[in-house]
């Protein structure tokens, strides 16, 4: 699963291949932790691939298994994923549905970096809506967690998205803050 993982980006034809390998031995084992992580990453290629449809399935599965062994931070992921399909589908409802189930659970859980990725994009999907207040309610509490966890990158997508926020309400004075 770690060489999978490594090589998701570099060379996806053999992160598959590992990643069927680790399906195949997880179950062989009773594995299903193993099984639910290699799903997942089996998704991620997917997904990068294009596939939705088969992403979506592969996540869901390992979604299933998680839920099944309690695997809270599992769950969170297998939903950030489900999330992450469904906004690219421009399908608002479900996308938010997901990062919102997702929140829930990271917020007890501590996975700072994690839950202002989500809030970035539970925020994102309300500048989409325009729903202005809420957008900024999660830049708000992107903006926080990562200067929390000192990410400089989420704190300018968190600004960045304030300024879309700005720029919706046309107070372009502030939007340059």
């Amino acid at each position: 699963l770690r060489l999978a993982w490594i090589l998701r980006a570099e060379n996806p034809a053999e992160s598959m291949n590992c990643s069927d390998e680790a399906k195949r031995l997880s179950q062989k084992l009773d594995f299903e932790k193993g099984e639910a992580m290699a799903l997942s990453t089996i998704g991620v290629l997917q997904y990068r691939k294009g596939d939705l449809v088969e992403a979506t399935k592969s996540h869901m599965q390992a979604l299933n298994i998680r839920t099944r062994i309690g695997d809270d931070n599992g769950v969170a992921r297998s939903y950030i994923n489900l999330g992450n399909i469904y906004s690219d589908q421009r399908n608002n409802i479900l996308a938010m549905d997901y990062y919102l189930r997702a929140a829930e659970i990271l917020e007890r859980g501590g996975d700072d970096e994690r839950l202002a990725i989500v809030y970035l994009n539970i925020g994102g999907i309300h500048l989409a809506n325009n729903s202005n207040e809420d957008a900024a309610r999660y830049c708000r509490l992107t903006l926080a967690l990562a200067k929390k966890i000192s990410d400089p990158l989420l704190e300018a997508q968190a600004l960045n998205n304030f300024g879309v926020c700005y720029e919706h309400r046309n107070q372009l004075d502030s939007a340059l803050w």
